[in-house]
């Protein structure tokens, strides 16, 4: 009953954003995805890369896996780098998707007395559901707690930002805890804060390949692209008030440059730092 709750909830909360639910997996999907196409790693150190699963194309368009690099450090510990994403199948049925530029270490332990990681980076978790043994997210000093659910955490500049799909999740820092709920998304500041703030589908963005935009300014667009894609993005004055509205499935930044391009007449550059936006405006 309860995850059918944290469903109901959590299909309000997009319906408030006017967000199709489609673009989310279900529970029924996740289970015979995460089946298909999930990396699972044995101990070995080796690379592989995952297929992309039609069944997921064609039932959920929500997320696919193409060419993702995988490697294991003896250590337990996942990394990626700034242009690879890694899934991850961990021993208690758990999964996890690190995002571009991100580590996360596993517990020597794991599965037997504790279910603890630490994460330096982004990733998204499905949780398994284990009542007598909270899986602990590490953010230095800080701590994610779940018993079973979904969520995505972004961890980096000491900021924590974790942004709940289902169940519930609870923040630690400094003695103090803050318990979120589906659709709710919460803070850990840099020195132990912690705060509620406005939920934002777009923090699923990088994992679901769909972007929402709402009558958002090339400005706010550019922001929102340089912390999807964690590079910068800049526009130029003459056109940084133009406004956009779309919802843009995606599998690569140029695709959406490409639509902005398209619907602005306007054109883009980039070099290996940057990418710039310009044009003559209205």
């Amino acid at each position: 009953m309860a995850e059918d709750k944290d469903d109901i909830d959590f299909e309000r909360k997009i319906l408030e954003m006017e967000m199709p639910l489609k673009k989310f997996i279900s529970e029924e999907e996740k289970e015979t995805s995460w089946k298909e196409i999930l990396l699972t790693v044995d101990g070995d150190t080796r690379k592989k890369r995952i297929r992309q699963n039609v069944y997921w194309l064609a039932a959920a368009s929500v997320l696919i896996i193409m060419g993702i690099v995988a490697w294991l450090n003896t250590n337990s510990g996942f990394r990626t780098s700034d242009h690879e994403k890694l899934a991850i199948g961990l021993t208690d049925g758990s999964s996890v998707t690190l995002n571009y530029t991100s580590r996360l270490e596993v517990a020597d332990d794991f599965g037997g007395k504790n279910r603890r990681v630490s994460l330096q980076g982004e990733a998204f978790f499905n949780i398994q559901k284990d009542e007598g043994k909270p899986f602990i997210i590490t953010l230095r000093h800080h701590e994610v707690i779940v018993v079973g659910t979904s969520f995505n955490v972004r961890y980096r500049d000491e900021l924590a930002e974790i942004t709940v799909r289902s169940g519930n999740v609870q923040l630690h820092a400094n003695n103090k805890f803050l318990t979120l709920a589906a659709g709710e998304k919460g803070t850990i500041s840099p020195t132990g804060g912690l705060s509620r703030v406005e939920w934002n589908a777009n923090d699923f963005a990088w994992y679901s390949k769909t972007l929402i935009l709402r009558m958002k300014s090339l400005k706010e667009v550019a922001e929102i692209l340089s912390k999807l894609f964690t590079k910068k993005v800049e526009v130029s004055p003459a056109i940084a008030s133009m406004t956009l509205t779309a919802e843009i499935q995606y599998e690569t930044i140029d695709d959406i440059l490409v639509i902005i391009e398209e619907t602005f007449d306007v054109e883009w550059k980039r070099d290996a730092n940057k990418i710039y936006i310009y044009g003559k405006g209205d």
